[in-house]
């Protein structure tokens, strides 16, 4: 005859071994954004940086020294001097590109690829492709870079005077 005290056990034992089971397992625990929101978070940051805005509001002639631009910015992509002024030059392309290896590279190559291949006249990006998600999104960056209320340059130079401070400074 089975007892009310063997029916807890048979119910009771099992139970717990998924208890304990479960408190083993790790939990699914919300690590932050993707990679592909790090990057397109990353993208929006150094496009932000390339704005008339955005060097309006950070650099000032005549104050703004070099490292400021450097905290800014980051080490410039090139730099020269010329009649003994210094001048820093940030390619928006070198810098994005900078800080990636191996398949972060490869997968830009393949994005830009992709790309130009949707620029082909009668080859859609998706045609060629194979992703019909390609064509899309290029027409949204289009749009977006056409409705921008702040022109987003692929250039940033500056040139300081003789005590570090900038002299003057340009976007194209």
């Amino acid at each position: 005859m089975i007892t009310e005290a063997h029916m807890r056990h048979f119910i009771l034992v099992p139970l717990l071994g998924i208890a304990s089971t479960l408190s083993v397992l790790p939990a699914q625990a919300d690590d932050g954004p993707s990679r592909r929101e790090q990057a397109a978070q990353a993208r929006a940051e150094l496009d932000s940086k390339f704005t008339n805005e955005f060097v309006r509001s950070n650099i000032v002639v005549g104050r703004t020294t070099m490292d400021q631009v450097r905290s800014l910015y980051g080490e410039a992509t090139s730099s020269s001097i010329s009649s003994g002024h210094e001048s820093w030059h940030y390619d928006k392309d070198q810098m994005q590109h900078a800080g990636k290896r191996g398949f972060g590279k490869l997968a830009d190559r393949v994005w830009s690829a992709g790309r130009l291949v949707g620029m082909v006249p009668g080859m859609g990006a998706a045609d060629r492709v194979g992703d019909a998600g390609l064509a899309g999104s290029v027409a949204a960056d289009h749009a977006e870079t056409l409705t921008s209320s702040d022109k987003k340059y692929q250039h940033f130079a500056v040139v300081f005077d003789n005590n570090g401070k900038v002299m003057e400074y340009s976007l194209n």
